[in-house]
């Protein structure tokens, strides 16, 4: 892939990209409700999937909002049940902590919900990586085929990965490093930017996904409906 600098321009090469950051920005804004999350999740995939197809280099537009939706709540179910270890350690250290606190003097009590605690936290970080390393790959799997069951095809989804393994590492650390660097720069602008540059971080993202898919040079997937 010699193309990456696009990712970071791609953005800005609609010229009615500020009407459109604006409304990912109110989208991103009314994730703190929730009610704006399927909505940037479904836009998210609509980026990856444009550029995947290599379909003209502009941000999508957010006229079809019940379909952006819909993609996006499938997706939220997607990395949820992908998640759900992690989830389920989150769960056992809460309960741990607690029970460790409630058992006070009992020594017992106290000490396996200690060794519960840190069992989990052990674990956790292990697993964040797993996810970290896997969640690219299922985006992209979901994002240009549009398919429920697509995001669990793992022999479909490894075989693409083993064969594009450098192509892959090199979006999951730029991806990481984006969303990680990039997108917290909004808040030393007391905050002001930081709907912004995590929606440009997103753009960023789905650009990365989409050009890793095109650079495996595999026809495009027919999409199943939503």
């Amino acid at each position: 892939m010699n193309n990456l600098g696009e990712a970071f321009t791609y953005a800005f090469s609609d010229r009615d990209w500020p009407v459109k950051f604006l409304v990912g920005a109110l989208f991103l804004f009314l994730s703190i409700l929730l009610v704006g999350i399927p909505f940037v999740a479904g836009y998210f995939l609509e980026i990856v999937r444009r550029v995947a197809r290599a379909e003209p280099p502009f941000l999508p537009d957010w006229s079809n909002l019940g379909q952006t939706f819909g993609r996006g709540l499938i997706y939220i179910v997607i990395l949820l049940i992908y998640g759900s270890p992690l989830i389920l350690l989150a769960c056992c250290f809460l309960v741990a902590t607690i029970a460790a606190g409630i058992a006070g003097g009992e020594t017992n009590l106290s000490a396996v919900g200690s060794l519960v605690g840190t069992l989990a936290s052990c674990l956790a970080f292990p697993l964040s990586i797993i996810y970290t390393a896997v969640l690219p790959i299922v985006t992209i799997q979901y994002a240009v085929t549009g398919d429920f069951g697509a995001a669990f095809r793992f022999g479909e989804m490894w075989d693409l990965v083993r064969t594009n393994l450098g192509n892959y590492i090199v979006i999951v650390l730029i991806s990481w490093a984006v969303s990680n660097l990039i997108a917290p720069l909004g808040l030393l602008l007391c905050g002001v930017g930081i709907l912004a540059t995590y929606f440009y971080a997103l753009v960023v993202s789905g650009y990365l996904y989409g050009l890793f898919y095109r650079a495996t040079h595999r026809p495009p997937l027919a999409e199943a409906s939503v």
